[in-house]
């Protein structure tokens, strides 16, 4: 899967589009908003330049009691396991 954010390709949008072992994180670059989407290693996505959240399709994705929402942050929507900065609010 390819898509593109903010000039930037976009690997994923769910762990099934990484190889074992990896999730779907998005990481905000700096303070325009501007993001990039991609594949980590690890169970929890790094904190981010400025932000970070686990993008998501299901709650099972998530971990223990994580819950997979969308979010609405300045105006983009996505869909992650945890609000990726103070700015977003769940929907």
């Amino acid at each position: 899967m390819t898509a593109t954010c903010s000039g930037d390709p976009q690997a994923c949008d769910e762990k099934s589009d990484c190889p074992d072992g990896q999730i779907c994180c998005l990481d905000v670059t700096d303070t325009n908003g501007d993001f990039k989407i991609s594949c980590q290693s690890g169970t929890t996505c790094p904190a981010g330049t400025f932000a970070g959240a686990q993008i998501c399709k299901t709650n099972a994705e998530c971990g223990a009691g994580g819950e997979c929402s969308f979010y609405s942050c300045d105006g983009n929507i996505t869909e992650a396991c945890q609000a990726p900065n103070f700015i977003c609010t769940k929907m």
